[in-house]
């Protein structure tokens, strides 16, 4: 899992069957004894089979040096912005490449925007993070959600030796814990969602999407 670097597609994602556990959405917050440490998020929420899973990350950045923590920049996403960026995008999209319909059009916005449906944020089991230093992230070669940088997929070329192996040890960690990697954003990591069922061999997803905890 640490070295492969598939990018799987909507269609694969959507034969991903869905059994969901019932696992509840908790409340997603900085705790400086796991270490993990949080941005402003959005939707303050992650599965606890998720939380339990990022504890074990943080605790193994922690190991890498004591200034370090596991930083989270976004996690559970409500499924009507999910919804609405995927919807948008479809437009903007569709009117670019007017050729493309259907499932065809879906995968090319898929690439952007994932699908609602086979989405990881809205399930609670997705987040974003990086690893900061005293508070101050890491240099990973890119900043967080700069899609105009061509250096945001995990293994992009042009990165130092230094960047890379910061990727790594955020990779490392979060593999690890139980989490699978999203190769097209460095910082995209999730545990029960399609993308982990796949990339683990699971029968099925844990996770369907929700629009707000119970």
């Amino acid at each position: 899992m640490l070295a492969d670097r598939r990018q799987l597609t909507y269609r694969e994602l959507a034969k991903v069957p869905v059994r969901d556990n019932g696992e509840a959405l908790v409340p997603m917050k900085a705790d400086p004894s796991a270490p993990i440490t949080t941005t402003e998020l959005r939707s303050p929420w992650i599965r606890s089979g998720a939380l339990a899973r990022l504890v074990r990350a943080a605790q193994s950045v922690r190991q890498l040096s004591p200034r370090y923590a596991l930083q989270v920049m976004d996690a559970h996403r409500l499924l009507s912005v999910q919804t609405a960026a995927f919807e948008k995008y479809t437009k903007i999209f569709g009117e670019k490449h007017p050729h493309l319909k259907g499932d065809d059009l879906s995968e090319y916005v898929h690439q952007h925007v994932a699908v609602p449906t086979v989405a990881g944020h809205p399930t609670g089991g997705a987040v974003d993070v990086t690893i900061v230093e005293d508070g101050t992230p890491i240099d990973m070669g890119h900043t967080y959600a700069d899609f105009e940088s061509p250096q945001y997929p995990t293994f992009a070329e042009g990165l130092t030796e230094t960047q890379r192996h910061n990727r790594m040890h955020l990779r490392e960690a979060m593999v690890r814990a139980g989490f699978a990697p999203f190769n097209g954003e460095w910082w995209h990591f999730s545990y029960g969602d399609p993308e982990w069922a796949a990339l683990w061999g699971e029968p099925a997803a844990l996770y369907k999407q929700l629009e707000k905890p119970a």
